[in-house]
């Protein structure tokens, strides 16, 4: 009984949040509608905090953002939301989210680039099974080296006696 108890208090949060989200991007679309970018903008700021890994209320804040003129801002939006979903392990909707917004947002790819190299990251980020795959054939590359090294020393000593 206890469970069930358990269950229906994690689904009427889970309500409240859908309602809540639900309720701030209304009142976002109602403020853009009515030309109170401001409002709108926190409004937006607002469904990103009950919800951040909301696709909807984060593509929206960073268009929103760009369309104030905050391109800078809008970038970091959509590399927040990217870092999250690698956080979840999503990396597929973190390179599609970095993919559209450098689709969308012509100047992201440079300043994104600049940023993630003196923060030391990254980009793309691989797999495990990727980063597998890439020691293994790195390996392979290593040896064939060496094998094609051995060959070539044992054969000028060989066409030396000759």
């Amino acid at each position: 009984m206890g469970s069930s108890f358990v269950a229906a208090e994690i689904g009427v949060d889970r309500n409240t949040r859908v309602g809540e989200l639900s309720e701030l991007l209304e009142r976002a679309a109602t403020f853009t509608r009515r030309g109170h970018r401001a409002a709108a903008l926190e409004a937006l700021r607002g469904a990103i905090e009950v919800a951040p890994d909301d696709l909807t209320a984060h593509r929206r804040y960073a268009a929103a953002r760009a369309l104030a003129g905050d391109i800078a801002g809008a970038a970091r939006e959509y590399e927040r939301y990217a870092v999250r979903a690698d956080g979840r392990g999503d990396v597929d909707a973190a390179r599609l989210e970095r993919a559209y917004a450098t689709e969308l947002l012509p100047r992201l790819t440079a300043a994104t680039t600049a940023s993630r190299r003196r923060r030391g990251l990254h980009w793309p980020r691989f797999t495990a099974d990727q980063v597998f795959a890439l020691r293994r054939v790195a390996l392979a590359a290593v040896v064939i080296a060496a094998t094609v090294a051995v060959m070539l020393i044992a054969g000028s000593q060989i066409l030396a006696r000759v």
